[in-house]
């Protein structure tokens, strides 16, 4: 029980790109300054666990972020809006499962096929429909004013109350206590997230007062929350901060009024905010452009913190001068290496240069039950990605699966795909 609340505490971290438990129980606290909110959000995610254990995937809930934070956003944009009635508490149960089900579906699309990440997308599209429905039903699901915090708020001038309340936006708090919560635990966890979250803000503030003429009406806006994320995400976490990747976020921050200002007023038509909508479709688009253009400052994953991705990615150039990475894993996800070169079974001869790749649960058992089938396998089915930029030049998929335990005397090579790399060999 300890190890599944960890994990789905460092799920709760990552929609502020924070990793670790302590971080998301701390994030968990302040969310409970707004009672409603937090016993909403939590629902919805103890639904979407209990709908994941219900289909087997339990172990990727815990283990993947996103299947976290979205149903507790999803839960959370709902306590903001809705009494907690009876009926309210089941719809908030019904968003929860549906959020998991856009995740599953999103992290497939994007995750799996395009190494794009999932973000909060799927919350973004549930809250929206969640919202039209609360319209359509508002004699069952009565909409309550959200009214002012319990506790009382800090006076400080309008340039600086902004900045935090934006932050308290993104946990639909808009208050500077919770704001400023906020920013010791970023500050904490990476000076040069904090420090992208405030020139994020300020760049898009000023960029919407040019458009709008008034500083001060641009500074009031409820949708300010999207720039902050937006400048972390490019400059600290997709991308190995520098200041070229800095210079790429405030880019992005400044470009993103085009879909900030169309999504809130077409959205506001009925009474729906843009929720993080204008900072998932800016995010994925800035990195999908980037991986196109085979930008070299795209960040593997490799350290936890931006300083430690950046540290890492300096001490790869300096140990491994003039050899950039050419090749990627043909999988997304946690898998493990079950056998290497010169592997004590099979790779030998000409077979010895290889990798056998396998997914294992906590008790590094690579099967449900006793193994018998091939569905018992945790990676029978998932898809196995290009690990090159290559041509198809020879597919081979008619053969049948051997069942467990058999050896296939002729193609013993199996199903296949042969790619043409430009570079002159194949794969």
């Amino acid at each position: 029980m300890a190890d599944r609340l960890k994990s789905i505490c460092s799920g709760c971290a990552e929609i502020l790109f924070l990793q670790g438990g302590v971080y998301g129980a701390l994030l968990v606290a302040i969310m409970c300054l707004h009672p409603r909110l937090a016993l909403a959000g939590l629902l919805a995610v103890a639904a979407a666990y209990a709908s994941a254990h219900l289909i087997g995937m339990e172990r990727a809930f815990l283990q993947a972020g996103h299947y976290t934070f979205n149903p507790l956003f999803v839960g959370m944009s709902l306590g903001y809006r809705l009494e907690l009635t009876l009926p309210t508490l089941l719809f908030v149960v019904a968003a929860g499962v549906l959020a998991l089900a856009l995740t599953i579906l999103l992290a497939h699309l994007l995750v799996t096929r395009c190494r794009l990440p999932v973000l909060s997308l799927p919350f973004a599209v549930t809250s929206v429909l969640a919202y039209l429905t609360v319209a359509k039903y508002g004699g069952v699901l009565p909409d309550v004013p959200a009214g002012s915090p319990w506790y009382p708020d800090l006076e400080l001038p309008l340039w600086l109350a902004s900045f935090f309340k934006s932050l308290g936006g993104v946990l639909f708090a808009p208050s500077v206590v919770v704001g400023l919560l906020f920013s010791l635990l970023i500050l904490r966890y990476s000076r040069i997230l904090f420090g992208l979250a405030v020139a994020g803000y300020y760049v898009g503030v000023w960029v919407r007062a040019l458009l709008l003429g008034s500083m001060e009406q641009a500074m009031q806006s409820g949708n300010n929350f999207n720039f902050p994320l937006i400048a972390m995400a490019l400059g600290g976490v997709f991308l190995v901060p520098s200041l070229q990747s800095c210079l790429l976020g405030m880019l992005a921050v400044a470009v993103s009024p085009l879909v900030l200002e169309p999504a809130t007023t077409f959205l506001g038509m009925y009474g729906i905010p843009p929720f993080t909508l204008p900072f998932c479709l800016v995010t994925l688009g800035a990195v999908c452009a980037l991986r196109a253009a085979d930008y070299p400052l795209l960040s593997s994953g490799c350290g936890g913190s931006p300083e430690e991705v950046r540290e890492n990615w300096f001490v790869n150039r300096l140990r491994y001068p003039g050899s950039p990475r050419s090749l990627c894993l043909p999988f997304s996800g946690r898998w493990t290496v079950w056998q290497g070169f010169n592997g004590r079974w099979t790779h030998r001869g000409i077979w010895r240069h290889a990798y056998d790749f396998v997914i294992t649960d906590e008790h590094g058992q690579t099967h449900r039950g006793d193994g018998s089938r091939l569905e018992d396998y945790y990676c029978y089915r998932l898809p196995v990605l290009s690990p090159v930029s290559g041509r198809v030049v020879r597919v081979i998929e008619t053969l049948p699966d051997n069942p467990v335990g058999t050896v296939r005397g002729g193609n013993n090579w199996g199903n296949l795909v042969v790619l043409h790399d430009a570079r002159g060999f194949f794969d």
